[in-house]
């Protein structure tokens, strides 16, 4: 399939902006990574990739990448000097360190334990807490992919403001109202706060199912 997408946009005179920021983010020890998209694309014309640290190590460090063909990396330098006042120095250095003394290797594996003990938390507390609701449980990146149980995830969103809880509605990522039945859940929390989301979840469905709106006092904390 990567290598037909390649050759029908190449055939088209079209480049693919390949989004591979959570590549490095496999959960299971016995997931078999597909080729990445530029390894069908020698010549480097056709397939943009981008990458970030934010992600695959810290969401702090705000850093990314771009692999191209030269002459179009030689373009993007040019634009983005009439755009901003260039990248951070020490993100950039800190970033140089990691990768050419093999702590690179060493942030991402403990960024995967991380994210693996949150996803199995979060997964633990949402099937105790919202038992109709379906998803497959991701063996990589940072999010849960949830389908509600016939709720509204707009309206899971607005409720779960109300009860001290944020979560993206399916809407968010996808167009003319695509998705309404889904929320996206990131695990980057885990243990008690990964069961104190889910419980304020299931409040924020329990008013959403019965059509009920929450008291006027606001939540004192939010879990996000």
């Amino acid at each position: 399939q990567r290598r037909a997408l390649v050759d029908a946009a190449r055939s088209a005179g079209t480049v693919l902006v390949v989004d591979e920021t959570m590549n490095e983010l496999h959960l299971d020890d016995d997931v078999e990574m597909p080729r990445r998209v530029c390894a069908f694309d020698p010549a480097g014309s056709t397939v943009l990739t981008v990458g970030s640290a934010s992600k695959a190590f810290w969401a702090g460090m705000r850093i990314g990448w771009v692999r191209a063909a030269p002459d179009v990396i030689r373009s993007l330098v040019s634009a983005r000097a009439y755009a901003d006042m260039g990248t951070p120095v020490l993100e950039q250095l800190a970033i140089n360190w990691l990768m050419r003394t093999g702590g690179w290797e060493e942030a991402v594996e403990i960024r995967r334990g991380q994210a693996r003990e949150n996803r199995d938390a979060l997964v633990a507390a949402v099937r105790r807490e919202l038992p109709e609701w379906e998803f497959e449980v991701p063996r990589g990146g940072l999010t849960l992919w949830v389908r509600t149980g016939g709720l509204s995830g707009s309206r899971l969103a607005v409720a779960g403001e109300r009860v001290g809880v944020r979560v993206p509605s399916g809407p968010r990522f996808g167009v003319d109202g695509a998705f309404e039945g889904y929320v996206r859940l990131p695990f980057t929390v885990g243990g008690p706060v990964a069961d104190e989301a889910a419980v304020r979840l299931a409040a924020a469905a329990q008013l959403v199912g019965s059509g009920a709106s929450a008291g006027a006092e606001a939540p004192r904390t939010f879990v996000a």
